[in-house]
């Protein structure tokens, strides 16, 4: 009987997505917690648009790889649902750089 090899494990795939989901909760939680943002400071720039655009970067190459793999039947079908979970998290994620350049504009670019 042959065996397939995988593209990657699926332990390494939920682990990914674990520390995925976590770290991404710490940036849509330090952002909700920190709005509005009355002033500009590298720090909260390079989270809420660096670290976030970063975040989504990575969850889309899992995804990518999520849907190779299920479609060469590298993996099982069940591993599509992991892809609702990725896009909830991205429509979260991508409102961190949006609300911070939004707030920014507003708040601080306006008021010079």
């Amino acid at each position: 009987m042959h065996r397939t090899r995988q593209i990657v494990s699926n332990p390494v795939l939920a682990a990914s997505a674990v520390a995925l989901t976590m770290t991404s909760f710490l940036v849509v939680a330090q952002g909700a917690s920190d709005e509005p943002y009355f002033t500009f400071r590298k720090s909260d720039a390079l989270v809420q648009v660096g670290v976030a655009m970063m975040l989504m970067l990575l969850w889309a190459q899992l995804a990518i790889t999520l849907v190779v793999g299920i479609l060469r039947h590298k993996l099982s079908k069940w591993w599509f649902a992991l892809l609702f979970w990725i896009l909830i998290c991205e429509v979260y994620l991508s409102q961190s750089p949006f609300g911070y350049v939004q707030d920014i504009t507003r708040y601080v670019a306006q008021s010079r």
